[in-house]
């Protein structure tokens, strides 16, 4: 009985531990659509340390943010020469404009066709969140 009782505990430990996975179709710069599974992404190699799973970073003026995957209904991309170039809309529609920086940032999954998915975020126009 301990035992199973301290086996239930690590499994409940380690479930709480994992970041759920995320679906997402993804548009890209030249408007083709794709449907990807399990989606992750490998950050820059400048915010490598500083980033979590499944988390979307930027700047809302001076301030740095994050927003979790979890609330987001879909993101925006748009070219970086505006103050804001990413329009986020969140699942309770409200809407966020800030500025990410993420050139390095490549977005990976299995793709609706059964393999793999890479796009570097610099060809991405948008993520629509399942």
């Amino acid at each position: 009985m301990g035992i199973s009782v301290a086996l239930a505990g690590v499994v409940w430990l380690y479930a709480q531990e994992q970041p759920a996975s995320v679906n997402a179709l993804f548009v890209d710069r030249q408007d083709i659509t794709t449907r990807v599974t399990c989606v992750s992404y490998r950050p820059d190699y400048l915010n490598e340390m500083t980033v979590h799973p499944n988390m979307l970073y930027g700047f809302r003026g001076n301030a740095e943010i994050s927003i979790p995957w979890g609330n987001i209904r879909r993101i925006d991309f748009y070219d970086g020469n505006r103050q804001f170039n990413t329009a986020v809309l969140l699942r309770d529609n409200r809407r966020v404009l800030m500025r990410t920086e993420g050139s390095g940032t490549v977005y990976k999954g299995t793709n609706d066709f059964g393999g793999l998915f890479n796009l570097r975020a610099d060809y991405v126009r948008a993520i629509i969140f399942e």
